[in-house]
């Protein structure tokens, strides 16, 4: 995370290496912080994980916009509104990407069945070290070939939870 006063200069640095996008750069209320900082030159500025409505993202798609890419969390706004927050951004002319959260497998898989709803102008976020966990409580369908996601044809989310892998979780058992 930068600050208002040195997030113009990290900006700039990360978009002279190319870098897709930097990821919520300010506090992630800062509305007005971050409709600043995109008026200075650099990568672009991605964020959304934090929004749970399409009430909270409205006024971050008003002009003057404060965000490049959209990243809505699926584990923290479910499929209805997750797809209400595409349309804002689709309506803003923003690009979407899911944010790939610290989820369990179907927690992961609803981000990715998601993502297929969002275009294909970004990549899908993912973090090995994350992804790792799709199969800590049951099985997926899921696969990954020559750089893709494939989508399970399967109806559902493609994972089979294993509950007494899940119980290994669980903090207070009755």
């Amino acid at each position: 995370m930068v600050s208002t006063e040195n997030g113009p200069e990290a900006r700039r640095r990360y978009g002279e290496l190319n870098c897709t996008w930097l990821e919520c750069p300010l506090e992630p209320e800062d509305l007005q912080g971050h409709r600043e900082l995109l008026t200075h030159p650099g990568a672009p500025i991605a964020l959304g994980e934090h929004f749970r409505t399409h009430f909270q993202t409205e006024a971050w798609f008003e002009s003057p916009r404060s965000l490049d890419i959209f990243q809505p969390d699926i584990g923290r706004t479910g499929f209805s509104d997750g797809l209400r927050q595409l349309q804002q951004a689709n309506a803003a002319g923003v690009p979407t990407t899911p944010h790939m959260g610290n989820g369990l497998g179907p927690f992961q898989a609803a981000t990715l069945h998601f993502s297929t709803a969002c275009g294909h102008e970004h990549l899908q976020e993912y973090q090995a070290g994350l992804a790792d966990r799709a199969t800590l409580v049951g099985s997926t369908a899921w696969t990954y070939a020559d750089g893709k996601f494939v989508v399970p044809n399967a109806p559902g989310l493609g994972v089979e939870v294993d509950e007494q892998a899940l119980g290994h979780y669980v903090v207070n058992k009755p």
